[in-house]
């Protein structure tokens, strides 16, 4: 574990569940009580794989839920995720709240992030309404990496060891071509749309769009222009320094894991050409290859 993060050691604790490598946070009790959940008919669910632009995706969804105004988001509810008990040990995990218990409490329309797998989430939850936001796998590597850094554990070899961990099935989380193979199996469901990250970045205006209209929601042209505004990164950037800067301690439990490791960083595309070797590059294009063979689906890794 990284000295300077001693509290945290929930990516250094992990346990099987039904053949995935789960961190400490995804505790099995949480799925097997998803199970019962039920879902509301208004309900929106936000599923992402880590790393993947979480925040942005839920930003947005939750911006066109609350009328575009940026007040009106409740951002206690952004230190919650449907499947997870978010503590930063695993002891810890038994004494908070777990996500689905508290957002039972929620009022409606609630708007809930999960990581949850498809294999793992109750048949219910499938024909609610769903946004799954995908990333392009190098991207997500680096960024998960950076952001995890900290508390990961000193024989992992930094960078060097991650990038073959996150290949294997040994991720902690589970393995990204698993999670987004999952949910892209139901991307004809007329109750979830498929998004992907770098198509955000190509056209946020008719991305946001999109997601409205998913959604439900008209906006108008004021609106679209204040949703591009607000949901660009250096607008990200700028409502979370708000938000840490009005709701002191509170508010960087919003902007950081555990108050400590930021969920915003850089945001682009094709940052994953600074960090991977060429060597590295070819093991992932291997991995990626054999894995995505037949799926149907494509990411860009630049732009």
């Amino acid at each position: 574990m990284a000295s300077n993060t001693p509290e945290i050691d929930i990516f250094c604790k992990t346990q099987e569940y039904k053949g995935m490598n789960l961190m400490a946070m995804q505790m099995p009790e949480i799925f097997e009580a998803l199970q019962q959940w039920e879902p509301r008919e208004d309900d929106v669910y936000v599923v992402t794989y880590p790393k993947s632009g979480t925040h942005w995706i839920f930003e947005i969804a939750s911006l066109i839920m609350n009328d575009v105004q940026v007040d009106k988001i409740d951002r206690s509810h952004m230190t919650y995720a449907l499947d997870l008990a978010l503590a930063s040990t695993k002891d810890g995990t038994t004494k908070v709240i777990p996500g689905y218990k508290a957002m039972e409490t929620w009022s409606s329309p609630r708007i809930m992030g999960t990581h949850v797998p498809e294999e793992f989430a109750p048949e219910q939850l499938k024909k609610a309404r769903i946004i799954y936001f995908s990333r392009n796998p190098k991207d997500v590597a680096v960024s998960y990496f950076k952001f995890a850094e900290p508390a990961l554990p000193p024989e992992m070899e930094g960078w060097k060891g991650f990038v073959p961990f996150f290949l294997s099935d040994k991720m902690f989380g589970g393995n990204w071509f698993r999670h987004v193979k999952g949910w892209w199996q139901h991307r004809d469901a007329p109750n979830i749309l498929f998004c992907k990250y770098e198509d955000f970045h190509k056209d946020l205006r008719g991305s946001i769009k999109r997601v409205a209209n998913f959604l439900g929601r008209n906006l108008t042209e004021e609106q679209l222009d204040k949703m591009v505004e607000l949901t660009e990164m250096k607008g990200m950037q700028k409502t979370y320094q708000q938000i840490e800067e009005t709701m002191g301690e509170d508010g960087k439990a919003v902007t950081r894991l555990f108050g400590q490791l930021p969920y915003l960083r850089k945001g682009k595309v094709g940052g994953w050409k600074d960090h991977f070797t060429v060597s590295q590059n070819e093991q992932f294009d291997q991995v990626y290859a054999m894995n995505m063979e037949g799926s149907g689906i494509d990411f860009e890794f630049e732009i």
